[in-house]
């Protein structure tokens, strides 16, 4: 259809043109285009108010992450069982919670001295280091294959001697990203062990630096901008934590709810996806409106504390 409106737009400016020169662009042929000029006029209007004016505001979803960790030993702590003291399945879910306890036990990170800032009175130290972790953590969630651009999930196959393997189909038009920290970047555990995303051709990431505890980075497709950033961090002991007023039942999640070292963070990550107005409704700019929505959805389910604790109670 919009091939056959341009085809009519390109004749009849061509029959114009030949028509105003063969009369030698007489002034009294120019009232022949007077509506012509008006509906270009108009098309130009509505063209910006569909583009611009009108055009859907950025996609904003907010998600608390909820960490504790050991202060006397410096250890992030795992919570693995239900209420029924049952293994937690995190093969579709909750995969965020799980993760960011384990990157203390890769050959890589757990040497790292940075932990030891866990077991520091001061606030800000300890917090600091939990950000790092947070950027780490949410980066290699997006190096996933379930949280590529594109990505077709067609279920879970069995693999030879009885693993799940995912037989999603990773698109072959994404690129390497590589987001090798520096020497002087601020975030130790990239420092120590990269992290490599599959991205379109002309992706950019940009990571904010803070002195004390904060987490911000985007993800800069030639049609579409990502935001990640914490905006809020509650800090409690855990007598004292808000989310839980059942001291029990955070017992029952495998902490020890005796251990005044226990230190537990709130944390308010928010999301905002928006997309480049004049492209937004190409075809990779459809397909990444897709995955954008997707992707909150996916954060949502593999990081909120709120869909986590309601699991457990429920369990």
């Amino acid at each position: 259809m919009v091939i056959f409106f341009y085809i009519i737009i390109v004749s009849f400016f061509i029959a114009v043109t030949y028509f105003l020169y063969i009369n030698d662009f007489n002034n009294k042929t120019i009232h022949i285009i007077f509506p012509t000029i008006g509906a270009i006029l108009l098309s130009v209007y509505l063209g910006v108010k569909e583009i611009w004016i009108d055009a859907p505001p950025a996609v904003v979803q907010k998600t608390n992450v909820f960490i504790a960790y050991d202060a006397t030993n410096g250890v992030i702590l795992p919570i693995g069982r239900n209420l029924n003291n049952e293994p937690i399945d995190y093969t579709y879910k909750f995969r965020g919670i799980k993760n960011l306890s384990i990157y203390q036990k890769y050959t890589a990170l757990k040497d790292l001295p940075e932990w030891n800032l866990l077991k520091s009175n001061d606030i800000c130290q300890s917090n600091k280091i939990i950000g790092n972790l947070l950027e780490y953590s949410i980066l290699d969630w997006l190096s996933e294959p379930y949280t590529l651009i594109g990505y077709t999930d067609t279920g879970t196959v069995t693999l030879l001697g009885g693993a799940g393997g995912s037989s999603g189909l990773i698109p072959k038009d994404l690129i390497h990203y590589t987001i090798n920290a520096k020497k002087e970047d601020w975030n130790p555990l990239l420092k120590a062990k990269s992290i490599t995303l599959h991205v379109p051709k002309g992706t950019k990431v940009i990571r904010d630096k803070y002195e004390q505890f904060g987490m911000k980075f985007s993800i800069h497709t030639n049609n579409t901008v990502v935001k990640f950033e914490a905006v809020h961090c509650a800090f409690s002991s855990l007598p004292k934590y808000p989310y839980l007023q059942d001291i029990e039942l955070m017992n029952k999640f495998g902490i020890n709810n005796k251990n005044e070292h226990i230190k537990l963070l709130g944390i308010t990550i928010n999301l905002e996806a928006s997309f480049k107005k004049p492209l937004r409704f190409s075809d990779q700019s459809t397909l990444e409106q897709k995955w954008a929505t997707n992707l909150f959805k996916l954060f949502n389910e593999d990081y909120s504390w709120e869909l986590f604790r309601d699991y457990m109670i429920s369990a």
